[in-house]
């Protein structure tokens, strides 16, 4: 079954990222932390997290939104963690008034 999926465009797209997983996973730890670590940015940052996100994904969102002195959350209704590759018209509305603020 995975090598039919591979054979898909999402497939194969999915196949040319996995050489930046060893990577990004060591960033990722590296950056493990307290949200308040994260106090600092002040980038302007909106959080887009899929109501089917694993259970983890929100409570982290909401805390890295207290900490960053400029970020925003936004629930999507049906997705999971995949919310802005699978966005609807109003997310991608909901992101274009945010980047064009």
């Amino acid at each position: 079954m995975l090598r039919l999926i591979l054979l898909t465009g999402p497939g194969r797209t999915l196949a040319d990222l996995m050489p930046t997983v060893p990577a990004e996973t060591r960033l990722a730890l590296q950056a493990d932390g307290p949200a308040a670590q994260w106090a600092d940015v002040s980038a302007t940052t909106r959080f887009f997290i899929g109501a089917r996100s694993p259970d983890y994904y929100l409570p982290t969102a909401e805390k890295l939104v207290k900490a960053m002195p400029h970020a925003s959350l936004e629930v999507v209704p049906r997705p999971g963690h995949d919310a802005l590759a699978r966005a609807n018209k109003p997310v991608v509305d909901s992101l274009a008034r945010f980047l064009t603020g």
